[in-house]
């Protein structure tokens, strides 16, 4: 329970951080606004401006809101799973199956490569950290320096991260 408690605790700060973020975008746009008014021809620049905002501002809660009520579909033998994506850890490729870790200690199997679910689950805060590895970054407790770079998961997994996805992945996890 306690491992639970922390993994909804991060997702949480993680969406707080998003939601500051946003928060602080509105203040600059305000602010440019506000300094647009002041300025010669300024009803365009204002008008111009607050469209701008808006759609920054819609752009933003859009983007926020896929990323937390997000669901996949997992396409097993005899049944399709629908899983939220923020209950997904990780991905592992086996071959032509991709092997999902969930939360719960849950795994499922699926045949479908892992590129495939790349590209669907990458704008979610997942990333490639080795050809056989997707991971879901909100779940990265530290960084390894052990042979040559690994990842530590909060469940007590360890990835490993490629030479070629090293320093992307340091830039997403510094962010």
């Amino acid at each position: 329970m306690v491992v639970f408690g922390i993994i909804v605790w991060l997702i949480y700060s993680r969406q707080k951080r998003k939601l500051q973020h946003i928060t602080q975008q509105n203040e600059i746009a305000t602010i440019q606004l506000q300094a647009a008014s002041t300025a010669p021809n300024s009803q365009f620049l204002f008008t111009a401006l607050a469209g701008i905002q808006t759609q920054i501002i819609k752009h933003e809660v859009e983007k926020s809101a896929i990323k937390t009520n997000a669901r996949i579909a997992l396409p097993m033998f005899n049944e399709t799973r629908y899983v939220n994506i923020p209950d997904i850890i990780r991905c592992e490729a086996d071959n032509t199956y991709t092997k999902f870790m969930l939360i719960d200690g849950e795994e499922i199997l699926i045949s479908k490569t892992l590129k495939e679910f790349t590209d669907l689950l990458t704008p979610n805060d997942f990333v490639r950290t080795h050809q056989s590895h997707l991971v879901n970054i909100s779940y990265v407790k530290s960084w390894l320096r052990e042979d040559g770079g690994n990842l530590l998961l909060i469940d007590g997994t360890k990835v490993p991260v490629s030479k070629l996805n090293r320093d992307k992945l340091k830039e997403i996890l510094n962010k």
